[in-house]
């Protein structure tokens, strides 16, 4: 059953909220501006997030 963490979820002046969503919820769209490369860069990048986790959070929409 998909989930969606309200608990740390908070509603700033301009009415958008803040959750946590499962990464498995989230799809690519048709003619998606990034691309994915395996290369040195992304290897640095996971070990960043592995170390780190996520500083900068995701900004999604519903489809």
């Amino acid at each position: 059953m998909d989930t969606v963490d309200t608990r740390s979820a908070s509603v700033p002046e301009d009415g958008e909220k803040i959750i946590e969503i499962q990464l498995e919820r989230l799809r690519t769209f048709k003619n998606h501006p990034f691309k994915v490369r395996m290369d040195q860069e992304m290897i640095r990048l996971s070990a960043s997030v592995e170390k780190y986790g996520i500083i900068n959070p995701l900004i999604v929409r519903p489809m």
